[in-house]
């Protein structure tokens, strides 16, 4: 009885260790926490500032002010490109517009701003003067200038510049 008793003195320590450990690495197993971490989606929106002075009388070989700028009203950082075209394409031949080399004009027919363009920025003139050329008096007729503007918030850390962000912002509006 007595070895019986000195087995049972050894194995209650080793049972109460083995239970132990059990308990105390399903314990580190199942540890959990939590972390609130609020994220804000940024907006970002444009637009478009004009200062234009019609003229009284539409005439061939004439130019006229219409300075043309983009604001950010958004929140975010943002790139810019605009496209503009004229409601009447007759005159639309004969007319030049004195855009600013600042703007790039690509491939798809937008003219880039090629500098980021922090919350309540203004970009450089898009141009300031449409001249009237030397058109016959049957094509000038009153038309519209339409400016479109879109802005794209910069990726992740701005170490993107204006084109790769383009490219990225209609990679995922294509997909």
């Amino acid at each position: 009885m007595s070895k019986i008793k000195k087995h049972i003195k050894l194995l209650i320590p080793l049972a109460v260790l083995l239970v132990a450990s059990v308990v105390g690495v399903l314990a580190y197993l199942t540890a959990t926490d939590t972390a609130d971490n609020a994220i804000r989606i940024g907006s970002n929106d444009v637009e478009i500032v004009e200062d234009f002075d019609p003229p009284d009388e539409l005439l061939p070989n004439t130019s006229f002010h219409k300075d043309v700028k983009i604001k950010n009203t958004g929140e975010s950082p943002c790139y810019i490109r605009v496209k503009v075209k004229f409601t009447d394409m007759d005159i639309g031949k004969y007319c030049t517009l004195d855009i600013n080399k600042k703007w790039v004009l690509k491939d798809d027919g937008y003219y880039y701003y090629p500098d980021l363009v922090d919350s309540e920025e203004i970009t450089e003139s898009l141009f300031t003067t449409v001249e009237i050329g030397d058109a016959p008096e049957e094509a000038i007729k009153d038309f519209d200038i339409i400016v479109y503007a879109e802005s794209v918030q910069i990726i992740g850390d701005s170490q993107a510049g204006y084109e790769e962000t383009w490219e990225l912002y209609q990679k995922n509006k294509d997909n």
